[in-house]
């Protein structure tokens, strides 16, 4: 997917955006306290995917950490809950 888009009653509120060189690829969630948005990425060189922690205000992203894994396309649940709910 080149970006994501929220909507509300058929039309688009905002578009975010991937990492230039990335595509996001899958699910994407809020944290628990809405601190972060949570996305899921793949490099487009490498396919290796990315957990990307973006600021909820601005989507822009402040960390990402290694899904170990080509092409991830769901983030997994938090320990103990059936949901990404991290």
């Amino acid at each position: 997917m080149e970006r994501w888009s929220t909507w509300r009653q058929g039309a688009p509120l905002r578009t975010i955006l991937p990492t230039p060189g990335r595509a996001f690829y899958g699910h994407g969630a809020y944290t628990a306290d809405g601190s972060a948005l949570l996305a899921v990425e793949t490099a487009l060189d490498t396919h290796a995917g990315l957990l990307s922690v973006r600021d909820p205000d601005n989507f822009r992203r402040v960390d990402e950490f290694p899904t170990f894994g080509c092409e991830p396309a769901r983030l997994p649940p938090a320990r103990g809950r059936k949901h990404p709910g991290v």
